[in-house]
């Protein structure tokens, strides 16, 4: 009989302390492989569900560290273990990537952050300039005399 990890959970998941209770959802497979494969496919759909959902990926160096302390005797854990540092790997990789990514959108919102600074302040300028004219000290005080006689709405 051989069994497929569909889904698990941590304790955690709910935002709660982490504590060591999880639970698996196992379905039967139809398919019946070999133990190695089986071995294999159920670390890879361990890893798959940690990283997927965003869990902590220290539960992967866990699972590792576990499937390390536990090669003697068993043919299936070397190629499982090495799935879980596979999974590690490629996780760090895009984790790199999306590091480098993010530190150009910072880098691109700081030029664009200068440029509105001096935009700013070129139409702080031009306001002192105005609010400094004649005309316009003339438009208040002409504005002030003939505040009566607008129309009201």
């Amino acid at each position: 009989m051989s069994w497929r990890l569909v889904d698990l959970y941590f304790f955690d998941d709910a935002g709660d302390q982490p504590d060591n209770e999880f639970g698996l959802v196992l379905e039967r497979s139809r398919t019946h492989a070999a133990p190695a494969d089986q071995c294999v496919a159920f670390v890879r759909q361990w890893v798959d569900l940690v990283l997927d959902r965003n869990r902590e990926p220290r539960r992967l160096v866990t699972l590792h560290s576990a499937l390390l302390t536990n090669f003697e005797g068993w043919d299936e854990l070397p190629a499982a273990a090495s799935v879980a540092v596979d999974a590690l790997t490629t996780r760090l990789v895009v984790e790199c990537a999306d590091n480098e990514t993010a530190e150009l959108r910072v880098v691109a919102a700081q030029g664009r952050a200068a440029e509105l600074s001096e935009h700013l302040r070129a139409t702080e300028s031009r306001l002192t300039v105005i609010l400094q004219s004649r005309s316009y000290r003339a438009s208040r005080v002409v504005s002030t005399i003939l505040r009566p006689f607008r129309h009201r709405a």
